[in-house]
């Protein structure tokens, strides 16, 4: 009989774990492949057993020491036998199924509408959005006898539903799933490492709690919670690799800070700079004063260039040159969306804040942001915007406010200022979709203003 067995340590504790939900990994090279590939062969003598590994995309799952070549070291020794069509999977004696497949689109999850999977494993769990997380509990259920549970590995990355700095520094809980475990300087918390937490999400919103009573006990006897762990594990925790590769690690080190803040010590903060705007030309308002009365304000749109939910993130800004002459950021509803969505998230700010306009910059898709946005709302003004189509040149007046600090965040919008002090044109082959919104914007309320009635603006 073949024995195959995790190493001692966290991939050992990831596979003995409890939790509805374990999460494992958070630095590269510490086993996460292995210890996904091994979790179903528990199940798999149970012949109506059916587990299902996700990956973004299927290229994830082929490519040379991916998914599927690892999984061609372990399943045959449990004869298993591979299939190629309709789908790619493993078939085990028993009739006991492995599929491995992709979720590219946010739409994709409706392929598994009725599906009743036992056991859902994520690879790569930071690939995927919230909502196809969201949706695929829906579809994490069981007639087999095997109670239906979810595993997952990641890598870290701070932009991800995972981890929500967003909403810790505002002075929220943060929505991000594995938040608890993670410590405000990005790195894990090793003494939480494994603990078991239970969380809802209730009209799109996580609460957590430390156990399932206490989530009861706030929101009903009706409450359905889960049990969630993320148990972290880096290189040293591999010995079997540094053992038969001793030079990974050196070339983990060829890597850039920012990749070796993330691979090798597990930091899901970290965030190179070397932008034209630094970090500590950023103003934010102070907790508690109110926001001035604005002189004008507009909602600045920067489209994808692509009609699906799939592509870049959509940035939209609003912002106001306030009576103080000082420009605000008031809020940033950027977001992967549909030129639908983005078209009523704008429409819906501009009548809000009671904005004087939305703009678009003329040489990139003006026509195309003028006709989404009438499509949603004739009766709005939109104006474009003309900005030098060179993208550092394009940034350099908005920085220079910045270096003067002339421009106030009204809250900490994490993402939006990652890119402000990491965008290097150099580096970069196009600028972020957050950060062109906020320089469409004060374009429009600096370099090319017109008048407007005064505003009073109220946060929240």
């Amino acid at each position: 009989m073949v024995d195959i067995r995790p190493q001692a340590g966290p991939q050992e504790n990831f596979l003995a774990s409890s939790a509805d939900i374990a999460i494992y990994g958070g630095a590269a090279g510490g086993g996460k492949t292995w210890a996904l590939l091994m979790e179903p062969l528990r199940h798999t003598r149970n012949k109506d057993f059916g587990a299902v590994f996700f990956r973004r995309e299927t290229p994830q799952i082929t490519a040379e020491g991916g998914l599927w070549d690892e999984a061609e070291k372990i399943y045959p020794l449990k004869k298993a036998k591979p299939r190629l069509s309709p789908s790619l999977s493993w078939e085990f004696p028993s009739a006991a199924k492995i599929t491995m497949t992709h979720l590219q689109h946010e739409k994709t999850v409706l392929n598994w509408q009725g599906s009743q999977i036992p056991l859902i494993l994520f690879d790569e769990l930071t690939h995927f959005t919230r909502k196809q997380f969201i949706y695929m509990l829906s579809r994490n259920r069981s007639t087999c006898g095997i109670r239906p549970y979810i595993r997952a590995t990641c890598n870290p990355d701070p932009d991800s539903f995972l981890v929500d700095w967003t909403g810790r520094e505002n002075g929220g809980a943060g929505q991000g799933l594995i938040d608890w475990w993670i410590g405000d300087d990005g790195y894990p918390i090793q003494e939480r490492a494994g603990v078991i937490r239970w969380f809802t999400c209730i009209k799109d919103t996580f609460h957590f709690g430390d156990t399932r009573e206490e989530l009861i006990e706030r929101f009903g006897p009706k409450t359905r919670a889960l049990s969630l762990t993320f148990i972290p594990s880096n290189i040293y925790d591999n010995k079997i690799l540094m053992e038969a590769d001793p030079d990974y690690l050196a070339k983990l080190y060829a890597q850039s800070e920012e990749q070796q803040q993330r691979l090798i010590h597990g930091n899901w903060r970290f965030k190179s700079e070397g932008g034209r705007i630094k970090r500590d030309q950023i103003i934010h308002l102070k907790p508690g004063m109110p926001v001035p009365d604005m002189v004008r304000i507009v909602v600045a749109v920067d489209p994808s260039g692509s009609s699906t939910v799939n592509s870049s993130e959509v940035g939209i800004a609003v912002c106001g040159k306030g009576v103080d002459g000082k420009g605000y950021v008031i809020e940033d509803y950027s977001g992967l969306v549909t030129p639908e969505q983005w078209a009523n998230r704008a429409v819906n700010a501009y009548n809000h804040y009671q904005a004087d306009k939305i703009v678009g910059e003329r040489n990139y898709g003006g026509d195309m942001v003028r006709a989404t946005i009438r499509g949603a709302d004739r009766t709005v003004n939109y104006g474009d915007v003309t900005a030098s189509r060179g993208k550092i040149i394009r940034l350099e007046p908005i920085a220079a406010y910045y270096e003067r600090r002339e421009i106030i965040h009204c809250k900490v919008f994490s993402k939006l200022e990652n890119q402000l002090c990491s965008y290097n044109p150099e580096t970069m082959d196009r600028s972020p979709d957050r950060m062109d919104a906020v320089v469409w914007a004060f374009t429009e309320l600096f370099i090319s203003p017109s008048m407007g009635g005064m505003k009073k603006v109220k946060l929240g």
